[in-house]
């Protein structure tokens, strides 16, 4: 089996390298209507055949679809993101990815204001919301300072 996956990938680096301007995206897609189309048939030869009074077994049909409907949208979000880097632009990438980082920072900031904004609220303090942003941008963790020591 190891060796059947192993010629496989080999054959296919192979073409590609031969045939420059062949797009495997636009091969997929291609296998992919045609699979389509397969299995287009074959869902209508089975209703075709299970027409009659066989309600249950087109019902454990239905099911079984269902069932393989799941398994192939699940492979489909499994794909890792590499290959959705490789579908868009390098800038379209690189713009979400910050993005998220930016609205990661943004949701600490403000975690860390309503956590600074409950203590003084506990302690009987008022802080306006200028001071305790600028006490988070200000502030700093000493916690990593302390494994500079442990050598």
């Amino acid at each position: 089996m190891l060796r059947m996956i192993r010629a496989t990938l080999l054959y296919d680096s192979i073409v590609l390298r031969l045939d420059n301007e062949l797009d495997r995206y636009d091969e997929y897609t291609l296998f992919m209507k045609d699979r389509a189309q397969l299995v287009k048939k074959k869902w209508r030869k089975k209703l075709r055949d299970n027409s009659g009074d066989q309600f249950f077994l087109n019902l454990e049909d239905l099911g079984k679809s269902l069932t393989d409907l799941m398994i192939s949208a699940q492979t489909t979000l499994n794909r890792p993101i590499v290959s959705f880097g490789s579908t868009v632009d390098k800038w379209v990438f690189s713009i979400a990815v910050l993005s998220r980082m930016v609205g990661r920072i943004l949701l600490v900031t403000f975690l860390a204001m309503g956590a600074i904004a409950l203590y003084n609220s506990l302690t009987g303090q008022v802080k306006s919301f200028q001071d305790i942003l600028g006490s988070v941008l200000q502030s700093s963790f000493t916690g990593y300072s302390c494994s500079a020591h442990v050598f």
